[in-house]
Order: C-alpha cells, then structure tokens, then sequence
C-alpha cells in the first residue's frame, strides 16, 4: 500500500520566521499566549509590545480607581473596573491577576466588600511581579527565544 503524503494546507504552512522557543508558565504569565500573537498572521512583536504597553499604561489607574471603589463602598465601580482590568492582564496572559480581578469583580458586583481591600493588595503584588514577567518574554522574544 502507498503511503503517500498529502501537501500541507494553508493552515499547515511554515511562515518564513522560526517560531519562539515555547516558554513554560512561570512569574504569573503564560508566555504561551504571547507567543500565539507573534505567530498571527496580522501579530508579531511589535503587537505584543504595543498590547503589553498599553495594559502598563493602564493598569495604574485602574488601580488607583479599585481604590477609590473600595473606599466608597461602590460594588458596581469595584466590578466594572476590576472586569477592564481582568480583561487587560487575560490579554497578557497574566492568568492570576485576572483570576483575582475576576474575584474582586464578582464581589463588587454581589455587594460583597468585606475583603476587597485584602484583594487588592494581592492584586497589586502580582501587577508587580507580573510587571517583571512580562518584561522579561518580550526581551526573549526580541532575542529569538
């Protein structure tokens, strides 16, 4: 019996640059979904540097807004803000940033305050730690890695 191999379809075909090397889940982040947009046709790079900068120029703000939501006692600000945000660090791929704003929003949103304050500060641990992380996949993928 014939083993032929049938061409490769379009979905199939190697782009002309290698792939980055996958890099394991580490530092809050999953590089894996960074390296997906740089291998999207309309991706690269220079669209995870803009994503990733744009979610820093963000983030700040809305946590100084978290903020002024908790002082207030304003469940529907807390998770309206914690929902942008939770969106920005799933982008990034800063899985348990978002899954700590998805718990501060579902809070706010049931009017339960109580340890949004304690949240918060997790929050603002693992922006920074994130913060690190990401910086540190984009200069490996600038180096190829």
């Amino acid at each position: 019996m014939d083993h032929a191999v049938s061409p490769p379809t379009p979905w199939m075909r190697v782009s002309a640059a290698p792939a980055p090397a996958p890099a394991a889940r580490c530092d809050g982040i999953d590089p894996s979904l960074l390296d997906d947009i740089v291998q999207m046709p309309n991706g690269g790079i220079g669209l995870v540097r803009e994503l990733i900068a744009m979610f820093f120029d963000e983030a700040p703000g809305r946590l100084a807004e978290l903020r002024l939501g908790i002082a207030a006692a304003d469940g529907q600000r807390i998770a309206a803000v914690a929902h942008a945000t939770r969106g920005g660090a799933g982008t990034v791929g800063a899985t348990q940033l978002a899954t700590l704003c998805g718990r501060l929003e579902a809070d706010g949103r049931a009017g339960r305050l109580a340890g949004a304050e304690e949240t918060l500060v997790a929050i603002e641990v693992e922006f920074a730690r994130v913060r690190g992380a990401l910086e540190r996949r984009v200069a490996e993928l600038m180096a190829g890695r």
